[in-house]
């Protein structure tokens, strides 16, 4: 049995972790690494040196305490078809060819300009409650999963297949109160960074990993210290209502707290075929803003 697989169980296939499946599949081909996300990776930090070396154990319970301090507020919001329809027709006049925007595309320039404005907003904001700073710029990481982009074949492969890529967002554009002409320039903003993400970027993306192995934790640091920083999970996560651990499908599927502020992710809603759920996290006096925000409760219903 290969290294970090494990056996068929009653004919159902095998599960591998095993990293050599991703470097087969890479190309020969290699496209640089933009800046920021490669001074990210590459710039000296001692803590960053530190909590790559000591115990995957002692790390998961420091960033688990960390999590905990910061005390997120999360909510579960639902994105429809129909929304997404009337968003696009909002927006054709100024996006000739929105048609060809993904709904991916679409949250993720919504959903950063609402995060953004909120934090800016928040009442009685501080440093320390997530509001924003005076920097002019918003640290934004996109993540996306590199199956796809690969053409990797092995569906039974379980270990990492997500890299970032790490954007810094003029604060000024985004605190632009949001209406149809505010979102076309925040979705052309972000336009080279969806569109970016291919298999050459990956491989050097990889390489610049593999040949620093500490480098992996200055992201993790740099985005956990940061009261403000952003991550979005652009790929929506795999179908969980399709899974069956021996006691029928589940009723309910949503991630579990606690869980870093800032971050959104997509899932898959229960009706798979009408649009998205989007899970969403922040700082409680942001979040208040958030679900003050009428554009972004015209398009996402609260489910929690």
């Amino acid at each position: 049995m290969v290294a970090g697989q494990h056996a068929d169980i009653d004919g159902l296939p095998a599960y591998t972790f095993d990293r050599a499946i991703i470097e087969q599949s890479l190309p020969d081909e290699r496209k640089p690494v933009d800046e920021t996300t490669y001074k990210t990776f590459t710039e000296y930090s001692y803590f960053s040196e530190w909590f790559a070396w000591i115990s995957p154990e002692w790390r998961g319970y420091i960033l688990s305490k960390v999590v905990g301090w910061q005390q997120a507020e999360a909510h579960l919001f639902h994105v429809s078809n129909a929304s997404f329809d009337s968003l696009r027709e909002a927006l054709r006049e100024h996006v000739p060819d929105i048609n060809s925007i993904s709904n991916n595309e679409l949250l993720l320039s919504l959903a950063t300009k609402t995060l953004a404005q909120s934090q800016m907003q928040s009442e009685d904001r501080t440093p320390y409650d997530g509001s924003a700073s005076s920097n002019n710029t918003l640290a934004v990481a996109v993540i996306f999963e590199v199956r796809k982009y690969l053409g990797l074949a092995h569906d039974g492969y379980i270990g990492n297949v997500l890299i970032p890529k790490i954007n810094m967002q003029p604060l000024e554009e985004l605190l632009f109160p949001t209406n149809s002409e505010s979102l076309a320039r925040a979705i052309a903003t972000f336009k080279d960074t969806a569109n970016g993400v291919s298999a050459p970027l990956i491989a050097s993306h990889i390489d610049m990993v593999t040949s620093r192995p500490s480098c992996f934790t200055r992201p993790i640091t740099k985005f956990t210290r940061s009261k403000t920083a952003m991550s979005f999970v652009y790929d929506v996560m795999p179908d969980m209502y399709v899974s069956d651990f021996g006691n029928g499908r589940p009723e309910w599927v949503s991630p579990i707290e606690p869980f870093r502020a800032n971050a959104v992710l997509l899932l898959t809603g229960k009706d798979s075929t009408d649009g998205v759920d989007v899970f969403m996290t922040a700082y409680p006096r942001v979040m208040k803003e958030i679900l003050k925000n009428e554009y972004w409760t015209s398009i996402a219903k609260i489910i929690y």
